[in-house]
């Protein structure tokens, strides 16, 4: 039986061997070999992801290998959240600064309006990424003016010192619209757009909503002749 490797095994073995030893020689194959593994993303402009699909060491075509996802139009599972996060420990315990700001850029994509990802493990491993991340580049000057321009109005966010673990919110009126941003100054943030809607998830167009209502006095009719209803549903 021919020996294949899991990206997710890569990723996370570069990462514990990087713990371990950053400066053996498997250490760097297994790093470099991680790297060739890393997919620029065509969905997010700037970003870039791994996902955990295995290939074969002597063939493209083993039977017993997933087919390697390079492709956005696939789901992207949580598995794919968890491989980029060890992918990006093990890049920035190699203070490889090539493929981490746009793997980082990848995460951030991925996160729900709560701020977690699709389970709690792959929550876990991508904030401590992103965490450690955050704090490779940080910035001891923070002095941003960050200008949204919505259809409708103007919005300016100041980030100083003060206030730099604050989280600010804009709340858009309507929707559809154009919404422009601009950022002056020194220091880092993140700016995330999150659209949150409700849909009816139904079997059929005409049967997405039934409801059956009876009624019954719960008092006496008055002397005006108005009568108290109870509806029952």
């Amino acid at each position: 039986m021919r020996r294949k490797e899991c990206t997710y095994t890569l990723a996370l073995s570069t990462y514990a061997m990087m713990l371990r030893d950053s400066r053996n020689t498997l250490t760097q194959t297994l790093l470099r070999r991680l790297e060739g593994e890393i997919v620029t993303s065509r969905q997010y402009p700037g970003g870039c992801y791994l996902c955990n699909s295995c290939t074969a060491e002597t063939s493209s075509d083993d039977e017993d290998c997933d087919s390697q996802i390079n492709n956005e139009d696939n789901v992207i599972t949580s598995d794919c959240v968890e491989t980029t996060g060890y992918a990006l420990l093990a890049l920035l315990e190699a203070n490889d600064n090539t493929y981490t700001p746009c793997l980082a850029n990848w995460l951030l994509k991925q996160q729900n309006s709560r701020g977690s990802f699709g389970s709690s493990q792959d929550t876990i491993v991508a904030m401590e990424a992103l965490a450690k991340f955050a704090g490779s580049t940080f910035s001891k000057t923070l002095n941003m003016e960050i200008l949204v321009d919505f259809s409708d109005r103007s919005e300016t966010v100041i980030l100083t010192e003060a206030n730099r673990y604050t989280r600010h919110e804009l709340k858009l009126s309507s929707m559809p619209q154009t919404v422009q941003v601009g950022v002056n100054g020194t220091g880092n943030a993140i700016v995330q757009a999150v659209t949150t809607y409700h849909g009816c998830n139904c079997c059929d167009s005409e049967n997405c909503f039934s409801l059956e209502v009876e009624s019954k006095p719960t008092e006496p009719d008055s002397e005006d002749g108005k009568r108290i209803m109870g509806i029952d549903f």
